[in-house]
């Protein structure tokens, strides 16, 4: 039957007249979508597209939300894209005529009117979204009291009540601009940031939509959005969305696929939304309940997700880039920065959210997200490839960079490279009531707790962590604590939920490992042989050195330049206990010489003046090495850049980790391993006394 619906579906692709649909901002009214007399507005293409059809968008800004009407066919797509080269904005904001006024002590007055706002669902007779009268979802911790915005020169004001407004930018512990609603006369208030000096700023835009880009109908298939920039969405939070009670905060992305098949999102930037950039999953609720966020109480589509997410851009969004609840597909060579803000809680708070999700998640860059966690995978999830992943925590946030929750796997995360915030006690990965993870030929970094933390055991449906396996990883942990932590012994249903656990041919920094005994039990637990890259003392010169000399350096892990490398180079000079001792003549344009850092210096950072204090404690009874290659190496990673440099010792040698295994056939450039032994960590052409410097943006990707 399958069969036969397939050969129907591909003659009606034959017989399908594919149409290309026109829209320009500059075309007058009336057009009839084609090349001479294009639409003004993408809606009325959207309307009209057909199996096989595009919608072509000249440059512009279109001021509306785009509602494709029907799917696409397996062959034959609808596809709406940007024309080549111009830069075309679907925003959800309007600017509004703004009057001074003397209430609030001297503010500036917009009328809301009616006119201003969609229907939620699309339809003539719906209620209309103001979401100026829409509350912010209660006791989620959003600093927000309505979903509207402001945005005064792009940048978005701070909601505040009309009772204080006249307070702002006058009183220290109000913001410099703000706006408020008075909902009782449907008006919108605002005072503008002092450097304006009471006169109107050259652009206020102001949000009256809750979505961009998404249908009303939910369960469209094979759609195309290629190449648009996406913002202003005036969305909800979704704490608990999941509860069909909720179904007011269900998932609402500026961009989504309302529970849609197969689409196709690349090329596109999803940009400052109220809370989501983009939902790609069922948005909310238990199965027999068939609510969604617009209230049209439509089913659960038969099927959903496989969706293909690629080289576009979540930023600034006020919460979340991407959320997706039973999300799956390739999610690949994305850029998730700047996210957050807002300070809305709760178990969704990350960049990136999922429940459920399986597929390939390969090449994508976090940065500069203060929202919450970098990634957060939750839910029965199926098979996940993690790869060639670059997540670096933002240095004000004592954050994880991957959570792993409630899965079963398999998981199979290789070649990713985790940078920590350089302070705090946070891990570099962190599971609770997750199985079958393998981590191989990963480098994990500058997280103060451990690297791999196997954290959390709540019992939920009697889910056990066990069957993970690490290996030939860096797991620098930068802190006194274990590299290595797994939750003690617990038994669900009278089986042991930690069990199978393996972590072997590993280079590691950090005090031992806090694993749990294997017996009683059998657990079969493995906790060896990995290579300490510190096993071997420095080689001490002049005892009487101070001994405990404190020089202030800039992080190296976090800022690596010309400064760093001068002031590296002049603590180890002056204070020779410190360092290995070994100065080679520079490798590269503006080194002065290269500072091991070993086991007896530890860093201790101080967030606010982002420095750290290089605390040297010599140790005259330690032997002294011979010379040689240090036992350990040194890790310069520039986030301004995003470049890696990693300079090679001896210790590389020493992991005994495998030939190929997860991880071993190519590396994080996208290389080849080759070579007759195996090398820890990401980079597989690294030797000792050689220094490599990559580029942190993964080959494969459209960067700028």
């Amino acid at each position: 039957m399958h069969g036969l619906i397939r050969v129907a579906s591909l003659l009606l692709c034959e017989l399908v007249q594919s149409k290309t649909w026109y829209v320009s901002s500059k075309a007058g009214e009336g057009g009839d979508g084609s090349q001479e007399k294009p639409f003004q507005r993408i809606s009325p293409g959207a309307a009209l597209a057909m199996p096989g059809d595009t919608v072509l968008v000249a440059g512009g800004i279109y001021r509306e939300r785009v509602a494709p009407a029907r799917s696409g066919l397996e062959n034959a797509p609808i596809t709406y894209i940007a024309a080549p080269g111009e830069e075309v904005i679907i925003t959800a904001s309007e600017i509004l005529k703004w009057a001074p006024s003397p209430d609030q002590g001297g503010s500036f007055v917009t009328p809301l009117d009616d006119s201003l706002f969609d229907t939620l669902d699309g339809t003539p007779t719906g209620k209309l979204y103001n979401p100026f009268l829409d509350p912010m979802q209660p006791n989620s911790g959003c600093h927000a009291i309505s979903t509207g915005q402001v945005y005064v020169d792009d940048m978005p004001l701070a909601e505040i009540d009309l009772a204080d407004l006249h307070k702002c930018g006058s009183n220290p512990y109000k913001p410099n601009g703000c706006f408020s609603v008075n909902a009782a006369d449907k008006t919108l208030h605002a005072r503008w940031p002092k450097e304006y000096n009471g006169t109107m700023p050259a652009s206020v835009e102001v949000t009256v939509r809750s979505r961009v880009f998404a249908p009303h109908k939910r369960g469209l298939q094979y759609i195309v959005v290629q190449g648009f920039i996406i913002e202003k969405a005036a969305n909800q939070w979704i704490a608990n969305f999941w509860f069909p009670q909720n179904y007011h905060y269900a998932q609402s992305g500026a961009l989504g696929t309302r529970s849609g098949y197969r689409w196709t999102v690349r090329n596109n930037t999803i940009r400052q939304a109220k809370t989501i950039g983009f939902d790609w999953g069922m948005e909310g609720g238990y199965a027999g309940h068939p609510v969604d966020n617009e209230g049209t109480n439509q089913s659960d589509p038969k099927v959903h997700g496989d969706h293909t997410v690629e080289f576009n851009i979540f930023e600034r969004n006020e919460v979340s880039g991407v959320q997706g609840y039973g999300a799956n597909g390739a999610f690949r060579y994305n850029l998730i920065q700047d996210n957050g803000g807002l300070g809305c809680g709760g178990a969704e708070n990350a960049a990136f959210k999922s429940h459920g999700y399986n597929g390939t998640f390969e090449g994508n860059v976090f940065r500069r997200n203060s929202v919450g966690l970098p990634i957060w995978f939750d839910g029965a999830g199926g098979a996940v490839h993690f790869t060639r992943n670059v997540i670096m925590v933002d240095t004000h946030h004592d954050v994880q960079a991957v959570f792993l929750e409630l899965g079963a796997g398999p998981v199979m995360a290789d070649n990713n490279i985790l940078v920590g915030p350089g302070f705090g006690s946070s891990a570099g990965v962190v599971a609770q009531d997750h199985s079958g993870a393998n981590f191989g030929h990963n480098l994990i970094v500058d997280f103060n707790g451990p690297a791999v933390d196997l954290h959390g055991l709540t019992g939920r449906s009697n889910s056990p962590m066990k069957d993970w396996w690490l290996g030939g990883n860096m797991l620098l942990s930068g802190g006194q604590g274990p590299w290595l932590h797994i939750h003690g012994r617990k038994v669900f249903a009278g089986k042991d939920a930690i069990r199978n656990e393996t972590a072997q041919h590993n280079l590691v920094t950090g005090g031992d490992p806090d694993v749990p005994p294997n017996q009683p039990g059998g657990l079969n637990i493995t906790v060896s042989p990995n290579q300490k890259a510190n096993a071997l003392p420095a080689r001490h010169k002049n005892c009487s050195v101070q001994k405990a000399a404190a020089i202030i350096v800039k992080t190296v892990i976090q800022e690596g330049n010309q400064e760093t490398a001068d002031a590296c180079a002049d603590a180890c000079e002056s204070n020779p206990a410190c360092c290995a001792g070994e100065f080679e003549p520079p490798k590269q344009a503006g080194w002065k010489a290269h500072c091991f850092l070993l086991s007896n210096i530890t860093m201790q950072p101080d967030p606010s003046a982002h420095t750290s204090a290089i605390i040297c404690t010599p140790n005259c009874s330690a032997p002294v090495p011979p010379p040689g290659p240090s036992s350990s190496f040194t890790i310069v990673i520039d986030r301004d850049e995003m470049s890696l440099s990693m300079q090679g010792g001896a210790v590389l040698r020493k992991t005994a980790c495998d030939l190929g295994g997860p991880g071993g056939d190519r590396d994080f450039t996208g290389a080849k391993r080759s070579g007759p032994t195996c090398v820890p960590g990401p980079l597989g052409k690294l030797s000792a006394g050689e220094r490599r410097n990559v580029s942190l943006w993964p080959t494969g990707g459209s960067w700028q």
